[in-house]
């Protein structure tokens, strides 16, 4: 009889008990999204993916609060902040948000975990943050119940496959991969080693196929076309019709950016008068949005943001100087070439054991490097100096100007005279820089 009535409290016991187990399983339990999830749009993302709208809200970087999570409505009413994280790459699908965090803003954190990195998943409120991964992200999209994510590192790039729940990690490829683009279960992306040709990888298989052998960058998907940036010319904006195999050109304008959706492209005009523009996305109809240099450009159901490059806290000179640069960087690297193979020459020639002693001696990288290895290669710098300037001089406007003088003109004598001007303001220069050089130059026996 006790037998009996222990027995009849027990089983209710173990059946509550196992209920409990059983809903506290199914609560920590990460549900799976419908297939067609994307979690924001490949124009965000290509820039930065500042901000993401999905189910009637917009979450986003708020750029007033050192970039911290916040939500609001498309109109931009009930402004809500979400945590206290610096974020980028936001995503979203199912309950969750994902985000790239860079920082904490505010009194979160203490010390060292005000600054760290990673991957995070929260509830769309901005509770329960689980860190997915700590690897420095440099893109990340969600397709369905997956993350794909791209890294770069100390061991070079890396792009792998992760669930949702952070479990069934699998690398894919040891190469950059942008998988921004994703549509219907594929990814667009170009390529990064030794083209840029229009690859597809199917979510589903793994695969990869080779879609067009075109020069692209930064491949937007709308509809049957394909949105980029065409490298061979001159970053114009372009698009490739997936199923005609056609080629249409937008404008002939060098851009810096851009971002497609809502039947419009906006996009960042480089070179002349730099301006922020914006066309139907069928290339007509092109107008002005505002003057100077912007980036980041984010797109909404109702508003299009976007920030000004000089916003970065720079001098506009500096900006203008590094534009400048960055536009001629084929140049740059065209006419470097001997130099590069001398500085290489210097460095190959330097004794390991100076190295080695200077490790022993408790040197660091910083104090190894201007202790050995500046002192070692300055005697080359003279030789890349003279190079360099000879060479500068050599196609420059006044060497010109002389040809034309004589061979055109057939004015010899005013030639003569500016070419011997220039031939003495070099070697000036050369003489001037040399001795600089030389007073600083150690020579190794």
């Amino acid at each position: 009889m006790k037998d009996k009535k222990t027995l009849l409290i027990l089983i209710p016991f173990l059946l509550f008990v196992i209920i409990v187990g059983a809903l506290a399983i199914l609560g920590d339990r990460i549900p799976d999204n419908p297939p067609e999830t994307v979690g924001n749009t490949a124009g965000n993302l290509n820039n930065s993916g500042y901000f993401c709208e999905y189910d009637g809200t917009v979450y986003f970087a708020n750029a007033y609060d050192s970039n911290t999570l916040y939500s609001m409505d498309p109109s931009e009413q009930n402004i809500k902040k979400l945590g206290n994280a610096s974020v980028k790459n936001i995503l979203a699908g199912g309950k969750y948000l994902y985000y790239y965090q860079t920082g904490a803003s505010g009194d979160a954190g203490i010390g060292a975990l005000r600054t760290v990195r990673s991957f995070n998943r929260c509830k769309l409120n901005g509770t329960d943050v689980t860190g997915l991964t700590r690897d420095p992200i440099v893109s990340a999209q969600l397709v369905g119940s997956n993350l794909y994510i791209m890294t770069s590192g100390d061991n070079g790039p890396l792009f792998y496959r992760m669930k949702i729940d952070k479990s069934d990690k699998t690398d894919l490829a040891d190469y950059e991969i942008n998988p921004a683009c994703a549509v219907n279960g594929t990814i667009y992306y170009n390529g990064t080693q030794e083209n840029h040709y229009l690859y597809a990888l199917n979510t589903s298989t793994d695969s990869i196929s080779t879609l067009w052998d075109g020069n692209l960058w930064y491949p937007i998907a709308q509809g049957d076309y394909i949105y980029y940036m065409d490298v061979e010319n001159n970053y114009r904006l372009c698009r490739y019709s997936l199923s005609r195999n056609e080629v249409e050109v937008l404008t002939e304008e060098r851009i810096d950016c851009f971002n497609v959706g809502y039947g419009y492209v906006y996009y960042q005009v480089n070179g002349g008068e730099a301006c922020l523009k914006c066309m139907r996305d069928d290339g007509s109809d092109s107008w002005v949005i505002a003057e100077g240099n912007y980036t980041a450009i984010h797109m909404t159901s109702q508003y299009v943001y976007f920030q000004m490059f000089g916003d970065l806290g720079m001098p506009v000179i500096v900006i203008e100087y590094i534009s400048g640069a960055v536009n001629r960087i084929s140049d740059i690297i065209n006419a470097s070439g001997v130099q590069i193979i001398i500085f290489i020459a210097a460095l190959q020639s330097i004794p390991g054991s100076m190295y080695e002693v200077a490790k022993i001696e408790g040197a660091t990288g910083y104090e190894t490097f201007w202790k050995v290895t500046f002192p070692m290669v300055l005697p080359h710098i003279i030789t890349n100096v003279v190079y360099t300037v000879v060479d500068s001089f050599a196609e420059s406007n006044v060497v010109d100007l002389a040809y034309k003088t004589a061979f055109t003109d057939n004015n010899y004598g005013l030639s003569s005279v500016m070419s011997l001007v220039s031939t003495v303001v070099t070697c000036l220069i050369l003489i001037l820089v040399c001795r600089f050089i030389q007073k600083r130059t150690f020579y190794y026996n």
